[in-house]
């Protein structure tokens, strides 16, 4: 990833910390990310990531992690309130989905 003297800023939602296989490669994307000059800031809630979007620097990619776990309406509504503050602050931030293969079947409808 060629930065040209910028460093980008990711932001991960990770609410509760996942175990073996998406631990795992959680850990390699956050790995990954810096090692080609990105600076990755971990969040542990909502509101960590509230914090975060109106107290630093542009966000250039928010991930959010998920357990899908089939009752989604809860969690989706959070995402959604998350992504409106986000884009109140700075449009057009990529926002990424990270979930498990198999559950991912489990709609996020669209807004």
């Amino acid at each position: 990833m060629k930065t040209y003297g910028k460093k980008f800023n990711v932001l991960i939602l990770e609410e509760s910390r996942k175990e073996g296989v998406v631990g795992n490669a959680i850990d390699r994307l956050i790995a990954e990310l810096e090692d080609g000059g990105a600076n990755v800031m971990v969040a542990s809630s909502f509101d960590d990531c509230y914090s975060v979007i109106f107290t630093n620097t542009a966000l250039d990619c928010l991930m959010l992690t998920s357990a899908m776990s089939g009752s989604q309406s809860e969690e989706n509504e959070k995402f959604y309130v998350l992504i409106d503050k986000l884009n109140r602050r700075q449009q057009n931030v990529p926002v990424f989905l990270l979930a498990e293969r198999k559950k991912s079947r489990c709609t996020l409808p669209a807004r």
